[in-house]
C-alpha cells in the first residue's frame, strides 16, 4: 500500500480532522449521505444477510485481514 494516510472507517471524521490539520485545509465536516439506509443506533449484524454477509466476507478478505477487521 502507498500512501500516506490510512483513516479508518469506524474514526473517519476523526482522521480527516487529522489530515486536514496536516495539510493546512479548513476542518471539512462529512456528510451522513447514507444514514437514511440503517435505522439510527442499528448495527450491521441488523441488516445484513447471512448471504450478503458471505458476499461482503468474500469481497473484502484481503482488506479484513490488511486491517485487521473482523465480524
Amino acid at each position: 500500500m502507498m500512501v500516506d494516510v490510512v483513516v479508518r472507517h469506524e474514526h473517519l471524521q476523526a482522521g480527516l480532522d487529522d489530515v486536514c490539520r496536516r495539510v493546512a485545509l479548513p476542518t471539512l465536516d462529512l456528510p451522513r449521505a447514507k444514514a437514511h439506509f440503517r435505522p439510527p443506533g442499528a448495527a450491521y449484524h441488523d441488516v445484513l444477510t447471512a448471504q450478503a454477509r458471505r458476499a461482503v466476507d468474500e469481497a473484502y478478505a484481503a482488506e479484513f485481514e490488511h486491517h485487521g477487521y473482523t465480524w
